[in-house]
């Protein structure tokens, strides 16, 4: 019986935010955080192999409202990669990108979360001395994955993912919009 009534107690628990809600029109889960003509400037630092630095700059060219429930942003950015680390004092290797992308964001009502997406083609170079003294150029596919938290109308911290030909980096930093 007690555990018949813990069962019960959790199911309660569990579908109380969900039959609270006030409505189950979708418009009211999605919001657009950025406007038309916003520059958005963008850093992290994270550690993978080695350090990580993803810097960059995009600018909102504007909104599509999909049967205007959906509010997705758009727009063009230039970013720029670096990671580099060492094999334990046998040597080291470094790795620079850059791109332009096409962006997309996605907002979620309520929680200041701003999604964002990009593609692009830009260039990769890396440098080395592990075996021996090496370096190489490509030129490459190029994405972007990350989400915003802004805890005021035009600063936020994030949490990104970019890839550029070679050239791989995650991070945590903060964006600002002018």
């Amino acid at each position: 019986m007690k555990n018949c009534m813990l069962v019960v107690l959790l199911l309660l628990l569990i579908s109380t935010p969900v039959l609270a809600q006030e409505s189950n029109d979708i418009s009211q889960f999605f919001q657009s955080y950025l406007d038309n003509g916003d520059l958005s400037f963008y850093a992290s630092a994270g550690y993978w192999w080695g350090f990580c630095i993803n810097a960059g700059v995009e600018y909102t060219l504007g909104e599509w409202n999909i049967a205007n429930i959906w509010p997705i942003d758009y727009g063009v950015a230039v970013k720029v990669l670096y990671e580099g680390w060492s094999y334990a004092g046998y040597g080291f290797e470094s790795y620079i990108g850059a791109a332009p992308f096409f962006m997309l964001h996605i907002g979620v009502k309520g929680t200041n979360l701003d999604f964002y997406e990009g593609i692009g083609l830009g260039f990769a170079f890396y440098m080395g001395n592990y075996y021996s003294e090496y370096n190489d150029f490509e030129i490459g596919f190029a994405a972007v994955s990350g989400v915003s938290w802004y805890f005021s109308k035009n600063m936020g911290l994030i949490l990104e993912y970019a890839y550029i030909g070679w050239v791989s980096t995650w991070g945590i930093g903060i964006t600002m919009k002018l």
